[in-house]
């Protein structure tokens, strides 16, 4: 109901029209156009999937086409110019990044992006892209789809908040299953790796106990296939190499991970000079900040994107850029919502 509210709410400021003379007040009278850096992870034919990260492709193309008539698009090099003062903006600007290295960024997002003459950045995780591993969030995902409706009984002592949410997920009408999976990535995704690791090995266990067989994991992008982004002018970056949450290691695990994971992307894909941080909040990004941007500075990263959600500052750091995370919105909320971030900066 909550939802259904807001979208409404966001439908009608659209319709009246206050966005664009908010547009039009900022860029003319006061000289702020806001640059603007989205982060998607996973474009999909169908919209079914129960992934937050998950927007189907009929979406996407409506997003490129909206943001096509609000935006100029620009490329990460831009923004890094643009962070160093060497480029000022006349217009609001947008630039588009994907994480974690899904082959449907190549099979679907590439296409849409490149029919309305955008470039993006592919931020990739060495070892699940050249080793072939998966990410427990895709595990998780279709070992959750495949209890969902069953009369399955989790047993995750330890885990009581997660183990709750689960079984009001087996349980949930058609209608709410993405909400209510939603509620348990976000519970899991606070979990240390032992408990992520208990997660997973119960539900697995669960679904052999009731005879239900998980789909396979998302297919992630090939080397031949991020090969052919580059030559097509897409940037691509690095993600670490295991995609851990930094802010739980050390120093030196911090160095390995970064490092690791350029060196192994050089090999295929050459020069690196663009890196995401996983998970990407403030809290999952390590404290000690000199002792990461010595490594960052080590590594010549013109620049380092989070996940916060916002607009940029001129002033903020090269290191510590923001970006607005993607889910699937309606175009009013998701116009409402960038309007008032670039009023706020």
């Amino acid at each position: 109901m909550r939802n259904r509210i807001k979208k409404m709410i966001a439908v009608l400021i659209s319709a009246c029209g206050i966005l664009e003379v908010s547009r039009w007040l900022r860029a003319r009278c006061f000289n702020k156009p806001s640059v603007t850096i989205l982060c998607y992870h996973r474009i999909v034919p169908e919209g079914g999937l129960i992934s937050p990260q998950c927007i189907s492709s009929d979406l996407f193309e409506k997003q490129m086409r909206f943001f096509s008539s609000k935006f100029d698009f620009i490329t990460l090099d831009d923004v890094a110019s643009y962070l160093s003062g060497d480029i000022a903006f006349q217009r609001d600007v947008m630039a588009f990044t994907f994480d974690d290295g899904y082959e449907d960024n190549y099979i679907n997002a590439a296409p849409i992006l490149e029919r309305f003459d955008a470039k993006a950045a592919f931020y990739i995780a060495s070892e699940p892209i050249l080793d072939g591993k998966n990410y427990w969030i895709d595990e998780l995902s279709i070992l959750l789809e495949a209890l969902h409706g069953s009369a399955a009984i989790v047993d995750l002592t330890e885990l009581d908040d997660v183990a709750f949410k689960i079984s009001q997920f087996i349980s949930a009408p058609e209608d709410q299953k993405k909400q209510q999976a939603k509620n348990i990535f976000y519970a899991a995704n606070a979990l240390n790796e032992g408990q992520k690791n208990k997660l997973l090995i119960e539900l697995r266990k669960t679904c052999e106990v009731i005879g239900r067989t998980p789909n396979k994991t998302p297919t992630l992008m090939s080397v031949s296939q991020i090969k052919a982004l580059m030559s097509r002018g897409h940037i691509i970056g690095a993600h670490t190499h295991t995609h851990p949450r930094l802010s739980n290691l050390t120093v030196d695990e911090v160095e390995s991970e970064i490092f690791q994971g350029v060196e192994r992307l050089s090999e295929h894909f050459g020069e690196i000079k663009h890196f995401a941080y996983p998970f990407g909040k403030m809290a999952d990004i390590p404290t000690d900040k000199s002792a990461l941007f010595n490594v960052l500075d080590r590594c010549g990263f013109k620049m380092s994107v989070t996940t916060e959600d916002n607009v940029l500052a001129q002033s903020d750091h090269k290191y510590l850029v923001p970006r607005k995370v993607m889910s699937a919105q309606s175009i009013s909320q998701i116009d409402l919502k960038m309007e008032l971030m670039a009023w706020q900066r």
